[in-house]
């Protein structure tokens, strides 16, 4: 599991939710599991701030079925007392949507940006002042409900991926990550020299731009790797 922080924060509460749970609330696989959206896009529209609200997701490897609600509940009570760090729950209003259609489980957060007791900013949080604290709880979490830690070096990803990429090449990055990395799981992989090796043997045919921390592999063919 990773914590995720986006970077969207200004112009109201409907774009965010309509995200979450599509303009008509048609989403697939998407369920509210906390919060009244209505009330929260009011209280959103109504704060003058320059950012208004924070989100993002705690993004698991997991299938969504891996976690009990029960497990799930602990692990958002655990994040929101993480954010608030020691105000009172009823000070900050959350909400929280499940994605479930990527086949894995996404649990996504919305806040309102106001300490609700005396109106002032809230800032749930500063990346400088607080990211120690939010990486230490999710390394709590992984080891606690036996999830896939980023930190493991054989769970590490061993491909970058970008957010923006086109559906298709996300796809082929993925398939080619989770083979190599099954490859690294079993032995078979067990240096960086047996990485470009894999890939060209697979039929990649690339530029490539390889430094000492990572390999980037542009496909000028793509073909079906088995």
């Amino acid at each position: 599991m990773i914590v995720k922080f986006f970077r969207h924060g200004t112009g109201g509460g409907s774009a965010v939710f309509d995200y979450l749970l599509g303009k008509e609330g048609d989403r697939p696989d998407a369920e509210i599991l906390r919060g009244d959206v209505e009330q929260q896009k009011l209280l959103i529209d109504s704060l003058e701030f320059k950012r208004q609200y924070t989100s993002g997701c705690l993004s698991f490897e997991e299938a969504p079925d891996h976690l009990t609600s029960k497990q799930k509940n602990e692990i958002m009570d655990g994040f929101e007392e993480t954010i608030t760090a020691g105000l009172e729950a009823d000070r900050v209003s959350f909400a929280w949507v499940e994605h479930r259609d990527k086949g894995r489980l996404e649990l996504n957060f919305v806040i309102a940006n106001v300490d609700l007791e005396y109106g002032r900013l809230f800032q749930p949080y500063i990346h400088s002042q607080d990211k120690t604290r939010v990486n230490a709880w999710k390394d709590i979490q992984n080891i606690d409900y036996d999830l896939s830690d980023p930190n493991d070096p054989i769970r590490k990803r061993l491909m970058a991926q970008r957010d923006s990429l086109p559906r298709a090449t996300k796809e082929a990055r993925e398939a080619i990550t989770e083979g190599l990395k099954s490859m690294v799981a079993n032995g078979l992989i067990t240096n960086r020299h047996e990485v470009i090796q894999t890939l060209q043997d697979g039929g990649l045919k690339s530029h490539e731009r390889q430094t000492k921390q990572y390999l980037s592999k542009t496909p000028v063919v793509a073909e079906t790797l088995d």
